[in-house]
């Protein structure tokens, strides 16, 4: 799981472009290689053989159990009459293997994993802390069930876990960039996407994208709606593919295919006219219809296709010119970041608009477009406070409890965002942020309104002071406007800045333990 520290190294390692989805990726492969036991061994043993905890060499097992050369199991890890282990695979501290289950060549259980009864794992597949795999269930070569990821009976997939060749997803599905996995599509009735839906992409589709010089363009008409799409990047030769729709709505980070390498994506995209900011005479309309982008340095799209989504949960955003979908291509609101970090079934539609307060954003325009639009369980992200800048505290609370009312009313799910901060700097020190000239304390106002209204809030003001804290008045420019030497202004964010803001707000989805919507993270 990413960490604001982890987004930290992601911007201290920036040329040109920062890409969230690259350090996730490696992330992900450096935790799979410890479960993997790749890491270094502070034992005598050789390859495969396993170091159990506290330096014993002898593992437990039920009767009947087969330890096979290579194979441990750490301190409090069992294995019940009839499990295996191969060679080289590991259980670690708490795992268990139950009757007839096994652990193939590489293969290993992370503390608190189990494998029940005829359930097997195969090599190089692991299973992390707290994941399980059921009676029956199998993870295939490479596959992985991170922890609390489970693999149900036959091998369907359960909340959270994945299965399937290179599949993996970490708990609540979270890895960025993470190819569908080869098994059929299934949810759980609770908001969990599907491993592996949307249309079945093919060249016919493919054919009426047309390269142009930033890449390959996909345009395909029809109305306003949401749309599910899937794809295949890769190809014969090897790809570095980013994923745009719309009016520069980042869809899907950089991703590295090597050559003969293909991978599947799904994701659902919502179509508007126009299809940025709602209201503003001066932003471009765009292309009518589906658009989709493919971009980067080598992109390759081998097939695609597309198809009416059927009743999407939509996460709808209302917020200002630092949330909303920028045109220019210059600026960036960390709204249009945001469908990186969420696989198919979810969809963001953001009706953020430069210039709107608490008060203004309630015309029928924006708000009401919103609630004429919105259905019981979708979600609302509510930010406010960059144009209040008199608004009295009383009104600010009252405006902004409006819009909670509102949502709860309709069985939308409300959660509060306050406003990224500006990069004003006194010295080395981050300026205080958003107090008004009423003296009103607005991200304050909404924390306590989170409280009293028993809402989650998202405090990307504190997320971005913390983090302009460490670029340090010489560093914040890069992700603000232009970039650097542009002399971009303290407020709007370009497009790596809104990336690595919406990084923030999908880390606190998580962090807040926002359900279902975690659940849809990639």
């Amino acid at each position: 799981m990413r960490s604001h520290n982890h987004n930290e190294k992601t911007i201290r390692n920036f040329h040109g472009r920062c890409e969230p989805g690259q350090f996730r990726r490696l992330l992900f492969a450096l935790t799979a290689a410890a479960s993997l036991g790749l890491g270094c061994s502070s034992s005598g043993t050789g390859p495969g053989n396993t170091t159990p905890q506290g330096g014993s060499t002898q593992a437990t097992s039920g009767a009947g159990g087969d330890s096979v050369t290579g194979g441990g199991a750490g301190s409090g890890g069992t294995i019940a009459p009839g499990g295996t282990i191969a060679p080289g695979g590991t259980i670690a501290p708490g795992g268990t293997i139950a009757p007839g289950g096994s652990i193939a060549t590489g293969g290993s259980v992370a503390p608190g994993g189990s494998v029940a009864p005829g359930g097997s794992v195969a090599p190089g597949g692991s299973v992390a802390p707290g994941g399980s795999v059921a009676p029956g269930g199998s993870v295939a070569p490479g596959g992985s069930v991170a922890p609390g990821g489970s693999v149900a009976p036959g091998g369907s997939v359960a909340p959270g876990g994945s299965i399937g060749r290179g599949g993996t997803t970490a708990a609540g599905g979270s890895g960025g960039n993470v190819p569908d996995a080869g098994a059929t599509a299934t949810t759980d009735g609770g908001g969990n996407p599907p491993v592996n839906g949307g249309p079945t992409p093919d060249t016919t589709t493919r054919a009426k994208c047309t390269n142009d010089s930033k890449g390959i363009a996909c345009h395909f008409g029809g109305q306003p709606g949401n749309y599910d799409v899937s794809f295949i990047l890769g190809g014969t030769a090897a790809g570095k593919t980013e994923v745009w729709a719309e009016a520069y709505r980042e869809m899907l980070a950089e991703v590295d295919t090597t050559a003969g390498q293909t991978n599947r994506y799904s994701m659902t995209v919502n179509v508007r006219q126009p299809e940025g900011e709602p209201i503003q005479a001066t932003a471009p309309a765009g292309t009518a219809g589906l658009d989709m982008y493919f971009r980067g340095p080598a992109p390759l799209l081998e097939a695609i296709a597309y198809a009416p989504a059927s009743n999407p949960t939509v996460l709808y955003v209302a917020g200002d010119s630092t949330v909303c979908d920028q045109g220019a291509g210059t600026l960036g609101g960390w709204g249009q970041g945001l469908p990186q970090y969420f696989g198919y079934g979810l969809v963001v539609a953001n009706y953020a608009d430069s210039g709107e307060s608490s008060g203004s954003f309630k015309s029928a325009s924006l708000w009401g477009a919103i609630k004429a639009r919105w259905k019981k369980d979708d979600y609302v992200f509510i930010e406010m406070g960059h144009n209040d800048k008199q608004t009295p505290a009383d009104t600010f609370k009252s405006n902004m409890t409006g819009y909670v009312t509102d949502a709860k009313g309709a069985g939308v799910i409300p959660v509060l965002v306050t406003p990224i901060a500006r990069a004003s700097f006194s010295g080395t020190t981050v300026s205080p942020q958003h107090i008004n000239g009423a003296g009103a304390n607005l991200p304050e106002i909404i924390r306590q309104i989170g409280k009293d209204q028993s809402v989650p809030v998202i405090d990307l003001t504190q997320a971005t002071v913390d983090w302009l804290t460490k670029l340090g008045p010489n560093g914040w420019d890069v992700y603000w406007g232009g970039g650097a030497g542009s002399n971009p202004g303290i407020t709007h964010t370009n497009l790596a800045g809104a990336r690595v803001i919406a990084g923030f707000a999908a880390d606190a989805v998580r962090t807040l333990n926002i359900s279902p919507l975690k659940n849809f993270l990639r």
